[in-house]
Protein backbone atom coordinates (compact mmCIF):
# COMPACT_ATOMS: atom_id res chain seq x y z
CA UNK A 1 0.00 0.00 0.00
CA UNK A 2 2.79 2.42 0.89
CA UNK A 3 4.55 1.51 -2.37
CA UNK A 4 1.43 2.32 -4.38
CA UNK A 5 1.18 5.70 -2.71
CA UNK A 6 4.73 6.57 -3.67
CA UNK A 7 4.06 5.64 -7.29
CA UNK A 8 0.74 7.53 -7.48
CA UNK A 9 0.70 9.97 -10.38
CA UNK A 10 -2.06 12.27 -9.10
CA UNK A 11 -3.08 13.90 -5.84
CA UNK A 12 -6.55 12.37 -6.18
CA UNK A 13 -5.09 8.86 -6.42
CA UNK A 14 -2.90 9.52 -3.37
CA UNK A 15 -5.91 10.71 -1.36
CA UNK A 16 -7.89 7.57 -2.25
CA UNK A 17 -5.01 5.28 -1.26
CA UNK A 18 -4.50 7.08 2.05
CA UNK A 19 -8.19 6.67 2.87
CA UNK A 20 -8.01 2.98 1.95
CA UNK A 21 -4.92 2.48 4.13
CA UNK A 22 -6.68 4.17 7.07
CA UNK A 23 -9.75 1.95 6.70
CA UNK A 24 -7.58 -1.18 6.46
CA UNK A 25 -5.70 -0.22 9.64
CA UNK A 26 -8.99 0.40 11.45
CA UNK A 27 -10.35 -2.95 10.29
CA UNK A 28 -7.23 -4.76 11.49
CA UNK A 29 -7.57 -3.08 14.88
CA UNK A 30 -11.21 -4.17 15.09
CA UNK A 31 -10.28 -7.76 14.27
CA UNK A 32 -7.60 -7.82 16.97
CA UNK A 33 -10.19 -6.56 19.46
CA UNK A 34 -12.62 -9.31 18.42
CA UNK A 35 -9.88 -11.89 18.97
CA UNK A 36 -9.29 -10.45 22.44
CA UNK A 37 -13.01 -10.70 23.25
CA UNK A 38 -13.25 -14.31 22.07
CA UNK A 39 -10.18 -15.19 24.16
CA UNK A 40 -11.93 -13.69 27.20
CA UNK A 41 -14.10 -16.82 27.19
CA UNK A 42 -10.92 -18.89 27.35
CA UNK A 43 -9.79 -16.76 30.27
CA UNK A 44 -13.14 -17.44 31.90
CA UNK A 45 -12.64 -21.21 31.59
CA UNK A 46 -9.21 -20.88 33.21
CA UNK A 47 -10.66 -18.76 36.03
CA UNK A 48 -13.26 -21.41 36.79
CA UNK A 49 -10.50 -23.87 37.70
CA UNK A 50 -7.69 -21.60 38.89
CA UNK A 51 -7.26 -18.47 40.98
CA UNK A 52 -6.65 -15.32 38.96
CA UNK A 53 -3.82 -14.58 41.40
CA UNK A 54 -2.04 -17.74 40.20
CA UNK A 55 -2.90 -17.25 36.54
CA UNK A 56 -1.38 -13.76 36.51
CA UNK A 57 2.11 -15.31 36.75
CA UNK A 58 1.51 -16.91 33.35
CA UNK A 59 0.92 -13.47 31.84
CA UNK A 60 4.45 -12.16 32.47
CA UNK A 61 7.88 -13.24 31.23
CA UNK A 62 11.08 -13.86 33.20
CA UNK A 63 11.68 -10.11 33.63
CA UNK A 64 8.12 -9.40 34.82
CA UNK A 65 7.25 -7.78 31.50
CA UNK A 66 4.04 -8.71 29.69
CA UNK A 67 4.89 -11.79 27.62
CA UNK A 68 4.25 -11.37 23.91
CA UNK A 69 1.00 -12.69 22.46
CA UNK A 70 1.45 -16.01 20.62
CA UNK A 71 -0.28 -14.72 17.49
CA UNK A 72 -2.65 -16.60 15.18
CA UNK A 73 -3.35 -20.32 15.39
CA UNK A 74 -3.97 -20.91 11.69
CA UNK A 75 -1.00 -22.52 10.01
CA UNK A 76 0.78 -22.99 13.34
CA UNK A 77 3.38 -25.75 13.19
CA UNK A 78 2.71 -28.42 15.77
CA UNK A 79 -0.91 -27.47 16.41
CA UNK A 80 -2.13 -31.03 15.84
CA UNK A 81 0.24 -32.28 18.56
CA UNK A 82 -1.09 -29.66 20.99
CA UNK A 83 -4.67 -30.65 20.19
CA UNK A 84 -3.93 -34.35 20.68
CA UNK A 85 -2.31 -33.62 24.06
CA UNK A 86 -5.37 -31.59 25.05
CA UNK A 87 -7.71 -34.44 24.07
CA UNK A 88 -5.67 -36.95 26.09
CA UNK A 89 -5.83 -34.73 29.16
CA UNK A 90 -9.60 -34.29 28.85
CA UNK A 91 -10.04 -38.04 28.30
CA UNK A 92 -8.36 -38.57 31.69
CA UNK A 93 -10.73 -36.02 33.30
CA UNK A 94 -7.96 -33.43 33.70
CA UNK A 95 -9.20 -29.89 33.02
CA UNK A 96 -7.03 -28.34 30.32
CA UNK A 97 -7.07 -25.58 27.73
CA UNK A 98 -5.02 -24.54 24.74
CA UNK A 99 -2.99 -21.53 25.87
CA UNK A 100 -3.59 -19.77 22.53
CA UNK A 101 -7.32 -19.66 23.31
CA UNK A 102 -6.70 -17.34 26.26
CA UNK A 103 -5.30 -13.88 26.81
CA UNK A 104 -3.75 -14.60 30.19
CA UNK A 105 -1.88 -17.92 29.67
CA UNK A 106 1.28 -17.08 27.73
CA UNK A 107 3.58 -19.88 28.87
CA UNK A 108 3.36 -23.33 27.32
CA UNK A 109 1.08 -24.63 24.60
CA UNK A 110 -1.44 -26.45 26.81
CA UNK A 111 -2.27 -25.58 30.41
CA UNK A 112 -3.35 -28.35 32.78
CA UNK A 113 -5.67 -27.09 35.53
CA UNK A 114 -6.53 -30.11 37.64
CA UNK A 115 -4.15 -29.32 40.51
CA UNK A 116 -4.01 -26.46 43.01
CA UNK A 117 -1.95 -24.35 40.58
CA UNK A 118 -1.90 -24.15 36.76
CA UNK A 119 0.65 -26.33 34.97
CA UNK A 120 1.74 -24.94 31.57
CA UNK A 121 3.09 -27.62 29.24
CA UNK A 122 5.27 -27.07 26.19
CA UNK A 123 4.49 -29.36 23.23
CA UNK A 124 7.26 -29.47 20.65
CA UNK A 125 6.86 -30.95 17.18
CA UNK A 126 10.62 -31.35 16.85
CA UNK A 127 13.45 -32.49 19.12
CA UNK A 128 15.59 -29.63 17.88
CA UNK A 129 16.33 -26.99 20.51
CA UNK A 130 17.60 -23.45 20.30
CA UNK A 131 18.07 -20.54 22.71
CA UNK A 132 14.40 -19.52 22.40
CA UNK A 133 13.18 -23.02 23.28
CA UNK A 134 15.61 -23.30 26.18
CA UNK A 135 14.47 -19.92 27.52
CA UNK A 136 10.82 -21.00 27.36
CA UNK A 137 11.59 -24.25 29.17
CA UNK A 138 13.59 -22.42 31.85
CA UNK A 139 10.78 -19.95 32.50
CA UNK A 140 8.27 -22.79 32.87
CA UNK A 141 10.64 -24.62 35.24
CA UNK A 142 10.97 -21.49 37.41
CA UNK A 143 7.19 -21.10 37.48
CA UNK A 144 6.61 -24.73 38.46
CA UNK A 145 9.15 -24.53 41.29
CA UNK A 146 7.59 -21.30 42.58
CA UNK A 147 4.12 -22.84 42.56
CA UNK A 148 5.39 -26.03 44.24
CA UNK A 149 7.41 -24.32 46.98
CA UNK A 150 5.45 -21.06 47.40
CA UNK A 151 8.87 -19.46 47.52
CA UNK A 152 11.84 -18.58 45.37
CA UNK A 153 15.14 -16.99 46.43
CA UNK A 154 14.97 -14.97 43.22
CA UNK A 155 11.76 -14.88 41.21
CA UNK A 156 11.86 -12.71 38.10
CA UNK A 157 14.31 -10.34 39.76
CA UNK A 158 12.48 -10.23 43.11
CA UNK A 159 14.57 -11.52 46.01
CA UNK A 160 12.96 -13.86 48.55
CA UNK A 161 9.61 -13.99 46.75
CA UNK A 162 7.03 -15.77 48.89
CA UNK A 163 3.39 -16.67 48.38
CA UNK A 164 1.16 -16.32 51.44
CA UNK A 165 -2.07 -18.29 51.55
CA UNK A 166 -5.24 -16.22 51.64
CA UNK A 167 -7.10 -17.60 54.65
CA UNK A 168 -9.71 -14.83 54.95
CA UNK A 169 -12.87 -16.02 53.14
CA UNK A 170 -13.40 -13.99 49.98
CA UNK A 171 -16.25 -11.48 50.00
CA UNK A 172 -17.27 -10.38 46.51
CA UNK A 173 -20.23 -8.53 45.07
CA UNK A 174 -20.84 -10.29 41.77
CA UNK A 175 -24.57 -10.48 42.46
CA UNK A 176 -24.71 -6.78 43.23
CA UNK A 177 -22.93 -5.66 40.05
CA UNK A 178 -25.18 -7.88 37.94
CA UNK A 179 -28.20 -6.42 39.72
CA UNK A 180 -26.93 -2.90 38.96
CA UNK A 181 -26.41 -3.71 35.28
CA UNK A 182 -29.87 -5.23 34.97
CA UNK A 183 -31.52 -2.23 36.65
CA UNK A 184 -29.63 0.12 34.34
CA UNK A 185 -31.05 -1.71 31.34
CA UNK A 186 -34.56 -1.33 32.76
CA UNK A 187 -34.40 2.23 34.11
CA UNK A 188 -31.55 3.87 32.21
CA UNK A 189 -29.29 4.31 35.27
CA UNK A 190 -28.73 2.42 38.50
CA UNK A 191 -26.70 2.71 41.70
CA UNK A 192 -25.74 -0.05 44.13
CA UNK A 193 -23.56 0.55 47.21
CA UNK A 194 -22.74 -2.86 48.74
CA UNK A 195 -20.64 -1.38 51.56
CA UNK A 196 -19.26 1.90 52.84
CA UNK A 197 -16.75 3.37 50.42
CA UNK A 198 -17.73 1.18 47.47
CA UNK A 199 -20.37 2.17 44.91
CA UNK A 200 -21.37 0.78 41.51
CA UNK A 201 -22.86 3.18 38.94
CA UNK A 202 -24.23 1.75 35.69
CA UNK A 203 -25.82 3.52 32.74
CA UNK A 204 -27.56 2.20 29.65
CA UNK A 205 -25.91 3.74 26.60
CA UNK A 206 -28.83 5.18 24.67
CA UNK A 207 -29.35 8.59 23.13
CA UNK A 208 -30.17 11.33 25.62
CA UNK A 209 -28.96 9.43 28.71
CA UNK A 210 -25.37 10.66 28.90
CA UNK A 211 -26.11 13.94 30.70
CA UNK A 212 -28.29 12.23 33.30
CA UNK A 213 -25.54 9.68 33.98
CA UNK A 214 -22.92 12.42 34.38
CA UNK A 215 -25.19 14.23 36.84
CA UNK A 216 -25.62 11.00 38.79
CA UNK A 217 -21.86 10.49 38.92
CA UNK A 218 -21.42 14.04 40.19
CA UNK A 219 -23.69 13.28 43.15
CA UNK A 220 -21.33 10.53 44.35
CA UNK A 221 -17.98 12.09 43.42
CA UNK A 222 -15.93 13.52 46.33
CA UNK A 223 -12.32 14.78 46.57
CA UNK A 224 -11.25 11.33 47.83
CA UNK A 225 -13.20 9.25 45.29
CA UNK A 226 -11.33 7.07 42.83
CA UNK A 227 -13.46 6.38 39.75
CA UNK A 228 -12.66 3.21 37.79
CA UNK A 229 -14.34 2.84 34.40
CA UNK A 230 -14.87 -0.79 33.43
CA UNK A 231 -14.54 -1.48 29.71
CA UNK A 232 -13.91 -4.68 27.69
CA UNK A 233 -10.30 -3.76 26.95
CA UNK A 234 -6.97 -5.65 27.15
CA UNK A 235 -6.11 -3.89 30.44
CA UNK A 236 -8.39 -6.53 32.01
CA UNK A 237 -6.25 -9.45 30.87
CA UNK A 238 -4.55 -10.69 34.05
CA UNK A 239 -7.55 -10.04 36.32
CA UNK A 240 -10.50 -12.39 36.74
CA UNK A 241 -12.38 -12.42 33.45
CA UNK A 242 -15.70 -10.57 33.28
CA UNK A 243 -17.06 -13.61 31.41
CA UNK A 244 -17.08 -15.36 34.80
CA UNK A 245 -18.30 -12.57 37.07
CA UNK A 246 -21.07 -11.20 34.85
CA UNK A 247 -24.20 -13.11 33.86
CA UNK A 248 -24.33 -14.42 30.25
CA UNK A 249 -26.73 -11.66 29.17
CA UNK A 250 -24.73 -8.92 30.89
CA UNK A 251 -21.48 -10.34 29.47
CA UNK A 252 -22.74 -9.97 25.89
CA UNK A 253 -24.08 -6.45 26.49
CA UNK A 254 -20.86 -5.45 28.25
CA UNK A 255 -18.78 -6.72 25.30
CA UNK A 256 -21.00 -4.70 22.97
CA UNK A 257 -20.37 -1.65 25.20
CA UNK A 258 -24.08 -1.11 25.73
CA UNK A 259 -23.34 -0.15 29.37
CA UNK A 260 -21.25 2.50 31.05
CA UNK A 261 -20.06 0.91 34.27
CA UNK A 262 -18.18 2.83 36.98
CA UNK A 263 -16.77 1.59 40.27
CA UNK A 264 -16.35 4.36 42.85
CA UNK A 265 -13.86 3.71 45.66
CA UNK A 266 -13.57 6.18 48.51
CA UNK A 267 -9.84 6.22 49.31
CA UNK A 268 -10.53 7.91 52.65
CA UNK A 269 -12.49 4.80 53.65
CA UNK A 270 -9.68 2.56 52.38
CA UNK A 271 -7.20 4.50 54.52
CA UNK A 272 -9.47 4.23 57.56
CA UNK A 273 -9.90 0.46 57.11
CA UNK A 274 -6.15 -0.07 56.88
CA UNK A 275 -5.46 2.30 59.76
CA UNK A 276 -7.92 0.39 61.97
CA UNK A 277 -5.82 -2.72 61.29
CA UNK A 278 -2.61 -0.95 62.38
CA UNK A 279 -1.09 -0.95 58.89
CA UNK A 280 -0.23 2.79 58.85
CA UNK A 281 -1.23 3.38 55.21
CA UNK A 282 -0.15 6.11 52.83
CA UNK A 283 -2.37 6.48 49.75
CA UNK A 284 -0.15 7.08 46.70
CA UNK A 285 -2.03 6.38 43.45
CA UNK A 286 0.95 7.64 41.44
CA UNK A 287 0.37 5.51 38.35
CA UNK A 288 2.46 2.61 39.63
CA UNK A 289 1.86 2.14 43.37
CA UNK A 290 -1.52 2.47 45.02
CA UNK A 291 -0.75 2.21 48.74
CA UNK A 292 2.28 2.08 50.98
CA UNK A 293 2.13 0.45 54.41
CA UNK A 294 4.76 0.34 57.17
CA UNK A 295 3.18 -1.61 60.07
CA UNK A 296 4.93 -1.77 63.42
CA UNK A 297 6.31 -4.96 64.94
CA UNK A 298 4.17 -4.29 68.01
CA UNK A 299 0.84 -3.24 66.60
CA UNK A 300 -0.64 -2.68 70.09
CA UNK A 301 1.84 0.12 70.71
CA UNK A 302 0.40 2.27 67.97
CA UNK A 303 2.07 5.43 66.76
CA UNK A 304 1.28 7.82 69.58
CA UNK A 305 4.59 9.63 69.09
CA UNK A 306 3.70 10.37 65.46
CA UNK A 307 7.08 9.20 64.24
CA UNK A 308 7.67 8.71 60.54
CA UNK A 309 9.39 5.70 58.98
CA UNK A 310 12.77 7.45 58.76
CA UNK A 311 12.82 7.97 62.55
CA UNK A 312 11.27 4.65 63.51
CA UNK A 313 12.24 2.11 60.85
CA UNK A 314 13.77 -0.38 63.33
CA UNK A 315 10.34 -0.93 64.94
CA UNK A 316 8.61 -1.75 61.65
CA UNK A 317 7.78 -5.12 60.14
CA UNK A 318 8.88 -3.59 56.87
CA UNK A 319 7.85 -1.07 54.23
CA UNK A 320 5.63 -2.41 51.46
CA UNK A 321 3.98 -0.99 48.38
CA UNK A 322 0.93 -2.42 46.62
CA UNK A 323 0.76 -1.84 42.89
CA UNK A 324 -2.22 -0.12 41.33
CA UNK A 325 -2.75 -3.25 39.20
CA UNK A 326 -3.21 -5.28 42.38
CA UNK A 327 -5.42 -2.76 44.13
CA UNK A 328 -7.68 -2.33 41.09
CA UNK A 329 -8.75 -5.96 41.44
CA UNK A 330 -11.17 -4.54 44.02
CA UNK A 331 -12.94 -2.91 41.07
CA UNK A 332 -12.51 -5.46 38.27
CA UNK A 333 -13.19 -8.51 40.45
CA UNK A 334 -15.94 -6.78 42.46
CA UNK A 335 -14.24 -7.49 45.77
CA UNK A 336 -15.08 -6.08 49.19
CA UNK A 337 -12.93 -3.26 50.56
CA UNK A 338 -13.19 -4.76 54.03
CA UNK A 339 -12.06 -8.13 52.68
CA UNK A 340 -9.14 -6.40 50.96
CA UNK A 341 -8.10 -4.81 54.27
CA UNK A 342 -8.59 -8.04 56.26
CA UNK A 343 -6.59 -10.05 53.73
CA UNK A 344 -3.71 -7.57 53.80
CA UNK A 345 -3.74 -7.49 57.61
CA UNK A 346 -3.66 -11.29 57.72
CA UNK A 347 -0.56 -11.37 55.52
CA UNK A 348 1.18 -8.86 57.79
CA UNK A 349 0.26 -10.94 60.84
CA UNK A 350 2.01 -13.91 59.23
CA UNK A 351 5.13 -11.75 58.89
CA UNK A 352 4.92 -10.54 62.50
CA UNK A 353 4.98 -14.14 63.71
CA UNK A 354 8.16 -14.95 61.81
CA UNK A 355 11.45 -14.71 63.65
CA UNK A 356 13.72 -12.09 62.06
CA UNK A 357 16.80 -13.47 60.35
CA UNK A 358 20.21 -11.96 60.81
CA UNK A 359 21.48 -9.82 57.97
CA UNK A 360 24.20 -11.38 55.86
CA UNK A 361 27.32 -9.61 54.68
CA UNK A 362 27.19 -6.72 52.24
CA UNK A 363 26.34 -7.82 48.75
CA UNK A 364 23.67 -10.32 49.83
CA UNK A 365 21.11 -10.19 46.95
CA UNK A 366 18.25 -10.71 49.44
CA UNK A 367 19.00 -7.31 51.02
CA UNK A 368 17.99 -4.02 49.46
CA UNK A 369 17.99 -0.46 50.76
CA UNK A 370 14.64 1.24 51.30
CA UNK A 371 14.30 4.01 48.68
CA UNK A 372 14.50 7.44 50.28
CA UNK A 373 11.19 8.56 48.78
CA UNK A 374 9.50 5.65 50.57
CA UNK A 375 10.71 6.97 53.94
CA UNK A 376 9.13 10.37 53.35
CA UNK A 377 6.08 9.36 51.28
CA UNK A 378 3.13 11.76 51.55
CA UNK A 379 -0.51 10.74 51.43
CA UNK A 380 -2.19 12.29 48.37
CA UNK A 381 -5.57 12.31 50.11
CA UNK A 382 -4.54 13.34 53.61
CA UNK A 383 -6.50 16.08 55.30
CA UNK A 384 -4.71 19.45 55.28
CA UNK A 385 -2.75 20.09 58.48
CA UNK A 386 -3.96 23.68 58.80
CA UNK A 387 -0.44 25.03 59.37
Amino acid sequence: MQSLKRKGSTRERSTILKALASKAASRIQDLHHLIFLWKCFGDGIACVYQSSYSLKHLYFDGEYEVKSDPGFMLGKTGFINEYRFLRRALAMNVPAILSDLTNVIRHGDVCLMGAADPLPWEIKSSKNTNMRVKKQQEQIRVLQEFFANDYAPNFRGLANAKRVEVSVPLVSYEDQINECLTKAQQHGTAVVAPELGLTYLCGWNVAGRAEAFLDLHGQYQTPTTLTVSLTPEPTWQHHKSFTVTLSPANTVLFMQERFTCLVLIDLAVVRQLLDERALEPVILMDGISAIQIAPRVNKERGNSEGKGIADDWENRVGVFRLSEQHFLRVATQFESLQWFADNLAQQIEAMRSERPTEAMMAGDPSLSEIPEDWLFARDRYAEPSGD
